[in-house]
């Protein structure tokens, strides 16, 4: 029991991260209808970036993408549109109001473009005190089984029809000093820490009706490992590689090396319900509750190169 009740301590960053996926909080994009499938690029860029998944490991490409031999791994471009790429340094206000950089790396693919994964699970179970926690999928899985978690995730080619993006985001350490977490800076950083999101279909935002709203009724799923799961390197001028779940030196080896640990990944899962709110006599506002139901814990390792090109 001290081993799980540890494991909720350590999911309690994913749920809060999870939460603005799932709950769909979004102060900038409130009352209006969110489109699906890539955002458009805003502003002028300096480079163009692809992603090259490397085979053999947790997540793989598929036929969709196109196979580089050099490399061994699926390539996908930002200039796919279903395909977004992005390298920045990110800045935000952090405690007591100091500001805090860090590095990320991020691949984003919306169907019908796919992935495929692989990985070790562990366990899984319900969170304590939600009566309304089930697992939900496509295809029949058993709702009342939290480890359908995990066979969902192995099952399918990720995303499916009935979702709307798989997105993949490396992020270093944060830093009061941006030279620290600057990855034009360093040849080498040991603190990655990665999020995946295999999200259901945006909902409208100002709806009247639960109708209107336009819910998922299947569960989205965020997994991912804190800032010592991994590394970073640079491999060329303008080529980096983000390594996830193994230390370098060692690339046949899962973190932990197949027992259960503080360094294993996490994954946890959500699903909406609809609720219905009386704004006044004549108008009503469909609103939402996020239900949140398993939460697992597995070791996967994978690595994706990030290449940039001059414009």
């Amino acid at each position: 029991m001290k081993k799980i009740r540890g494991m909720r301590l350590l999911g309690f960053v994913a749920i809060v991260s999870f939460a603005f996926v799932c709950v769909g909080l979004n102060l900038v994009q409130g009352q209006v209808t969110i489109q699906k499938g890539k955002p458009p690029n805003v502003g002028k860029q300096k480079y163009t970036w692809s992603a090259v998944i490397l085979d053999g490991f947790g997540i793989s490409g598929i036929e969709a993408a196109r196979y580089d031999d050099t490399w061994q791994g699926w390539v996908y471009e930002d200039s796919e549109s279903n395909v977004d790429v992005s390298v920045e340094i990110r800045r935000a206000p952090f405690e007591d109001g100091v500001e805090m950089y860090w590095s990320r790396f991020r691949l984003e693919i919306f169907y019908p473009v796919q992935i495929d994964l692989d990985f070790l699970p562990y366990e899984a179970w319900f969170y304590d005190n939600t009566p309304e926690a089930r697992c939900l999928y496509p295809n029949g899985y058993d709702e009342n089984e939290p480890m359908s978690m995990f066979y969902f995730m192995q099952d399918s080619l990720h995303p499916r029809p009935e979702y709307d993006s798989v997105e993949i985001k490396f992020n270093t350490d944060r830093s009061v000093n941006p030279d620290d977490i600057d990855y034009e800076q360093w040849t080498y950083q040991e603190n990655l820490g990665f999020t995946t999101r295999i999200k259901t279909p945006p909902m409208t935002w100002g709806a009247s009706t639960c109708e209107e709203l336009n819910l998922s009724e299947y569960s989205s799923i965020e997994f991912g490992g804190d800032s010592d799961y991994g590394y970073f390197e640079r491999i060329g001028p303008d080529t980096w590689i983000a390594v996830a779940g193994m230390e370098k030196g060692s690339p046949d080896a899962y973190s932990g090396q197949g027992i259960i640990g503080e360094d294993d990944a996490w994954a946890t899962d959500c699903y909406q319900i609809c609720v219905e709110k009386q704004i006044n006599k004549k108008k009503t506002l469909a609103d939402y509750d996020a239900i949140f139901s398993a939460q697992g814990q597995f070791d996967i390792k994978f690595a994706i190169l990030f290449i940039r090109t001059k414009i």
